[in-house]
C-alpha cells in the first residue's frame, strides 16, 4: 500500500512526507476555496486505508453548536465519509476509510477514495468559514451545499 500511495502522489507532483513509524503519509492541499492538510494512514496487515482532511481554520468555542448542527446536516447527505469535530482542538476533519481484504489495492482505488475526500473538504470550507465568521446562516450553508452537488 505504501508504495502505491507514494507512487500516486509522486505522479501528481504533490509534495508529501512519510512517517515510517506510524504508517502515515501527509501533505498540504491548496484548494480552490482554501488550504487544508491531508493524512493517509495505511495498515498493510489489516489492509486498511484511512484518509483524513483537516481544515486549517480553527473554530472558536462559541461557534461549536452551530458547526455541530451544520456538520450533522451535511453528514446526513453524504454517501462516502463523514465530517467530525475535535471540540478540544477546535478542528474540523473529513474522514473516509475502507478495508481492502479481498481485492488488490491499486492507484485507481486510492484515487477513488482520496479525490472525493479532497473535493468534499474544499467544497465545504467556505460553508464552515461562512458560519464561523457569521457570513452564512446554517440554512444558507445547507442550501449552498445542496445546490453545489
Amino acid at each position: 500500500m505504501k508504495k502505491i500511495i507514494i507512487q500516486f502522489l509522486s505522479e501528481l507532483s504533490w509534495h508529501f512526507e512519510v512517517n515510517e513509524d506510524q504508517n502515515i503519509v501527509y501533505f498540504d492541499i491548496n484548494g480552490k476555496n482554501g488550504d487544508f492538510t491531508c493524512i493517509i494512514y495505511f495498515d498493510e496487515i489489516e489492509r486498511l486505508i484511512l484518509i483524513i482532511s483537516i481544515c486549517n481554520e480553527k473554530f472558536p468555542k462559541e461557534k461549536q453548536n452551530l458547526l455541530l448542527e451544520l456538520i450533522n446536516l451535511i453528514n446526513y447527505e453524504l454517501f462516502l465519509g463523514n465530517f467530525e469535530i475535535n471540540i478540544e482542538e477546535g478542528e474540523i476533519r473529513l474522514r473516509t476509510s475502507a478495508f481492502y481484504q479481498n481485492i488488490e489495492f491499486t492507484s485507481k482505488i486510492l484515487g477513488e477514495l482520496l479525490m472525493p475526500n479532497i473535493y468534499l473538504m474544499d467544497r465545504c470550507l467556505p460553508l464552515f468559514t461562512g458560519v464561523i465568521y457569521e457570513k452564512l446562516s446554517i440554512q444558507n450553508a445547507i442550501e449552498k451545499f445542496n445546490s453545489s452537488e
